[in-house]
C-alpha cells in the first residue's frame, strides 16, 4: 500500500476530516489533498508530524511496516512499567479476549 492510500485509510478509519488534520499538524488542506491523491509526497518533517498525530510509525505511513507491529511494540513497552498485580489483570483480560475470539470461529 502506498503513502497516499495509507493516509486516506487512516483518515477514513478514524473519521478525521482533512480540514481537521490540516489544522492539527499545521499544513494547508490543499497540501493534504495533494498527498491523498498521490500528486505530492510529504517532506520528512510532515511525515513525522503525521506519524505522531496518528500514533503510527513513519515506516507504516510509507508502506514499509504494518500497524500491528507498532501496536505490539507499544503494548510491550507499556507492560514493562506495570506492577505484578496489573500484569495478572492484563493476562486475565487477554485470556477472556482469546476465549471470545475462539467462540466467533
Amino acid at each position: 500500500m502506498c503513502f497516499h492510500e495509507r493516509l486516506s485509510e487512516l483518515l477514513s478509519r478514524r473519521g478525521i476530516k482533512p480540514y481537521r488534520l490540516s489544522k492539527e499538524i499545521g499544513v494547508s488542506e490543499g497540501l493534504i489533498s495533494n498527498w491523498r491523491s498521490g500528486e505530492r509526497r510529504p517532506a520528512m518533517n510532515n511525515i513525522i508530524k503525521l506519524a505522531r498525530y496518528f500514533e503510527v510509525s513513519a515506516d507504516y505511513l510509507l508502506g514499509i511496516d504494518f500497524p500491528v507491529d507498532t501496536l505490539k511494540a507499544r503494548i510491550l513497552q507499556s507492560l514493562s512499567g506495570l506492577s505484578d498485580d496489573a500484569l495478572v489483570k492484563v493476562f486475565e483480560y487477554i485470556r477472556r479476549l482469546e476465549a471470545q475470539e475462539n467462540q466467533k470461529q
